[in-house]
């Protein structure tokens, strides 16, 4: 630079010459390499504008050294004692910008709180069950950060789990639905989940119902609490959960006043019903026998508690077990083996017209069907 500045640009430490140049006015930099740059305008004004955004520029990209206060400048010296490497400020650069390090336990925690607000505070039987496997996993993961988790990671925990196919499709879903929820609420980012094997279940080709002489045996045997359970649910096909809510806050229960005797049909709410929709039922002869025997309130719950577990697990002994949904599977296909109207027995059931001819159609020969049809109580 041979010309003389005739006045300097100052941003901070940042200062730049500035001065004339021909006909025109110019300033001057350094760049990261220690070369002169130079910029020209023919106007004064243009040019003090450019060179104070080109020192604005330098100062905001450089730290500005008087402005520190002593402890940050001794906190420096410290730093430099060190004798840092470039590759030193970059580890420290990426360390300071990583996201924060977040736990299977954190995030499940965060997930647990939101189904609990989504059931109004109240655990259900099926939430303690998730949470519990849940748990089991983010133990197993410890603290590792939940986003750093890979697809191989999860597979193998789930087929350690369990070697039943059934088991791990379940598995599969429940930590889906825990991936899914950190990535809605940026908890953290992963798509381990997304790319875990589908687990598909072989085709099945039989339900679990009851004989006629199992179905007599839990009638004769049902704590009396429980009857108007055991009869609707295996002389209606209500669902055990219409008949008897796990949350009467999220979903309430069917009530007396909705099984119209007078009329002939059970009435279920579409806010009691699985679908959300309203349908009716018809009483049959067997089950207003039942009802007869039971006289039952106008008004008021059907029963006092779900039989799930206690009851359930007692009566199983006697009948060598209790297949899941084994009472309403027990009505659909003697139903259909009565009507054998899939169409009508869909809309009895709240089922597609697919699942009542894939399952219920023709599984049960006529003289079970009647059998079981005849199942009255005693005599009084």
């Amino acid at each position: 630079m041979s010309a003389k500045p005739i006045t300097r640009i100052r941003v901070g430490s940042v200062t730049l010459p500035f001065y004339r140049h021909g006909d025109g006015w110019r300033w001057a930099w350094k760049d990261a390499s220690g070369e002169w740059r130079y910029g020209t305008r023919k106007d004064k004004a243009d040019a003090l504008d450019c060179a104070r955004a080109q020192a604005r520029s330098i100062h905001n990209g450089k730290l500005d050294l008087e402005s520190l206060n002593p402890a940050q400048m001794d906190l420096i010296r410290q730093f430099l004692a060190l004798e840092p490497t470039g590759a030193d400020v970059e580890r420290l650069r990426q360390w300071r910008t990583a996201p924060a390090v977040v736990t299977v336990l954190q995030a499940l925690q965060r997930w647990h709180a939101h189904k609990l607000s989504e059931l109004g505070g109240v655990e259900s039987r099926t939430l303690r069950g998730d949470w519990l496997w849940l748990q089991k996993m983010s133990d197993y993961f410890g603290v590792a950060n939940a986003a750093d988790i890979q697809t191989a990671d999860l597979q193998e925990y789930i087929e350690a789990a369990s070697t039943n196919q059934k088991s791990r499709k379940t598995y599969r879903t429940l930590i889906g639905s825990l991936w899914r929820f950190a990535g809605v609420h940026q908890v953290f980012t992963s798509t381990a989940a997304e790319r875990l094997p589908l687990y598909k279940l072989a085709t099945r080709t039989k339900i679990d119902i009851l004989t006629p002489a199992q179905a007599k045996i839990l009638l004769a045997n049902v704590a009396p609490e429980f009857l108007p359970w055991l009869a609707l649910n295996l002389f209606s096909g209500l669902r055990a959960q219409e008949i008897i809510s796990h949350n009467e806050a999220v979903k309430p229960s069917l009530r007396w006043e909705n099984i119209r005797r007078a009329d002939g049909v059970i009435d279920v709410p579409a806010d009691v019903s699985k679908r959300r929709k309203r349908r009716i039922i018809p009483i049959l002869p067997a089950l207003e026998k039942w009802l007869a025997h039971i006289n039952p309130p106008e008004s008021g719950k059907i029963v006092p508690s779900m039989p799930t577990r206690g009851e359930t697990a007692r009566l199983g002994e006697l009948i060598g077990g209790w297949p899941r949904n084994v009472l309403r599977h027990s009505y659909g296909s003697y139903r259909a083996s009565e009507t054998k109207d899939a169409p009508a027995l869909a809309l009895e059931m709240g089922n597609s017209v697919t699942m009542i001819q894939a399952h219920y159609m023709e599984a049960v020969s006529a003289a079970d069907s009647v059998a079981f049809w005849g199942l009255v109580p005693p005599v009084k």
